[in-house]
């Protein structure tokens, strides 16, 4: 039987977003796809170049005007400004949270960019990243239960969480 789509975020209506500073950057490389739930595509690609495939990451506002953000993507200049627009120069990114044990790429330079959030990773990432101080496995029930019911986070049957492997294709 096919699964259902994971959901990440169930706007109601206290979710309404607080208004946007004056001196918020307009969006024009996060795009606003529900009430404080804004998604950055960008390209990325792999064989040496050969194939672009893409990639995105999300950023969710909560009732608390924080925000967390789902992955992570290589942020432009401009990508960069939106988000510390959305989130006061990152001082209200509070959570980063790796939702793809093979989705890496970005996260070094996330980090570097944004020290002061709170990192919860996939065990893949704990291993393979250990320079990021991880507190926690996003697959733990701690952490896929932290923002509920605001933000819900779940993993599909099936996904290799713990023992992910080196080869995202196998």
């Amino acid at each position: 039987a096919p699964h259902a789509r994971p959901t990440f975020f169930t706007p109601t209506a206290s979710d309404a977003p607080p208004p946007a500073s004056s001196s918020q950057t307009p969006l024009r490389h996060f795009k606003e796809v529900g009430p404080g739930f804004y998604n950055l595509r960008t390209p990325l690609t792999v064989l040496g170049g050969l194939v672009s495939v893409g990639t995105h990451m999300s950023v969710v506002r909560l009732a608390s005007g924080g925000f967390v953000a789902l992955s992570t993507a290589e942020l432009s200049r401009e990508a960069k400004a939106e988000l510390d627009g959305l989130t006061d120069g990152g001082k209200r990114l509070e959570f980063v949270v790796a939702t793809h044990p093979y989705h890496t790429l970005a996260f070094a330079d996330f980090y570097k960019a944004y020290p002061k959030a709170t990192y919860v990773g996939t065990p893949r990432h704990l291993k393979k990243m250990p320079e990021i101080p991880w507190v926690g496995k996003v697959n733990d029930p701690e952490w896929l239960e932290r923002w509920s019911p605001e933000l819900e986070l779940r993993i599909p049957d099936g996904t290799e969480f713990e023992n992910a492997g080196d080869d995202h294709f196998s």
